[in-house]
């Protein structure tokens, strides 16, 4: 899979020289239909596994990734679940990791039963969308923020004026 990257940080021109196709080793799901007019592709019903494989991907080489699955506000759980983990991200004696679990465990107390988002953040990957609790959405961007998770998968509600130190963003859909 090849990858448009920005050379020049915000993609904020348009023009050719800011920009490269960057080849990757990195794989997702195309399917090729052949019909009257021709042959089709389409990602249709992989656009989830191809954003979760670009962000495992690219967060396997040392990039801290921001995914955006904008179509549905559950997608992004499905999909941080379907990329797994990076091991066992707790720390209990770093005082940030102490942070991210008091959120957690006020989100607990509020649901009443264990936030699936604890699981998740502990294996190094964080879910941020306006279906979640404003502790868990916090106790997601205090993970990613500090460094327990590597990747965030979230909807446009993680884009509204939070500063996170993403080095690769992949907009799935």
């Amino acid at each position: 899979m090849n990858l448009l990257v920005s050379l020049q940080g915000a993609w904020t021109h348009d023009d050719p020289a800011d920009y490269a196709l960057a080849r990757t080793t990195l794989t997702a799901p195309l399917t090729v239909s052949r019909t009257d007019d021709g042959f089709t592709t389409s990602t249709e019903g992989y656009v989830n596994d191809a954003t979760g494989s670009v962000a495992r991907g690219l967060a396997e080489v040392g990039h801290r990734v921001l995914a955006f699955i904008p179509a549905n506000k559950h997608y992004s759980f499905s999909v941080a679940r379907k990329v797994g983990g990076f091991g066992n991200q707790r720390d209990p004696e770093n005082p940030d990791w102490g942070a991210v679990e008091h959120f957690l465990d006020l989100a607990d107390f509020e649901l009443g039963v264990p936030s699936v988002l604890r699981e998740l953040i502990e294996k190094g990957v964080a879910v941020h969308t306006s279906a979640m609790l404003l502790e868990e959405r916090r106790a997601s961007e205090l993970a990613y923020d500090r460094g327990f998770a590597r990747i965030v998968f979230a909807t446009g509600t993680l884009a509204q004026g939070l500063n996170l130190p993403a080095t690769a963003v992949v907009i799935g859909g």
